[in-house]
């Protein structure tokens, strides 16, 4: 990992040298966007990469990262719910994941689509 100088004088950003090149710009890009909270190229460079990564974790870690953006930032429930569905499918085990999808059906008083999609843990925790 590398620090270098972006726009001003005490403000970096990393790079990650060993990572291949495209990737390495990626989440570069992926910096610079969530710094300037252009949240539809974050979106764009979070898919690129989801695009380019074949291990599961990683893969659901990224439909979470999207998912959330969507959620929060976008207001875009139907996009957040796909995607954190598509991580939970790559990666059931998936804490932070779960945890998402937990609050987004939570939220919105889905108590049948998380018991579905879930089981009925996070219930019966939510109302011990």
């Amino acid at each position: 990992m590398r620090q270098v100088t972006l726009l001003r004088e005490g403000s970096y950003l990393d790079i990650d040298t060993s990572a291949d090149p495209l990737t390495a710009v990626l989440r570069l890009g992926l910096s610079l966007t969530e710094q300037s909270e252009r949240w539809d190229a974050h979106i764009a460079y979070l898919e690129r990469l989801l695009n380019r990564t074949a291990d599961a974790r990683a893969r659901a870690d990224l439909n979470r990262a999207l998912g959330e953006v969507l959620e929060w930032k976008l207001g875009d429930g139907g996009g957040a719910e796909r995607q954190y569905l598509a991580g939970l499918a790559a990666c059931p085990e998936h804490a932070e994941l779960r945890a998402a999808l937990t609050s987004f059906y939570s939220a919105a008083d889905r108590f049948g689509d998380l018991a579905d999609n879930i089981g009925l843990d996070p219930l019966r925790e939510a109302w011990a």
